[in-house]
């Protein structure tokens, strides 16, 4: 099994459509995507536990961590199958 890694920090930037910024709800939705393998072949996981071993299935929204115009920092992960 091979492993791609993206290391923190990284930056995704959105586009998300506001009526009533900031007032209202933005819900974007991401698409991660291969041009070389299929998504049978790929396994994008949130982080892996580094005691355990196993990937981490939920996150604790710190919020220190986002900025004045309402960006985030978060970190990703690509494991290949």
């Amino acid at each position: 099994m091979a492993a791609c890694t993206g290391s923190p920090p990284s930056t995704q930037r959105l586009l998300c459509g506001g009526h009533l910024l900031p007032l209202d709800w933005q819900n974007c939705t991401l698409l991660f995507r291969s041009q070389t393998y299929s998504g049978s072949e790929i396994d994008i996981q949130l982080a892996v536990d580094g005691d355990t071993g196993k990937p981490i299935e939920w996150v604790d929204i710190d919020p220190e961590a986002f900025t004045e115009n309402g960006g985030g920092r978060s970190s990703t992960a690509l494991r290949r199958l």
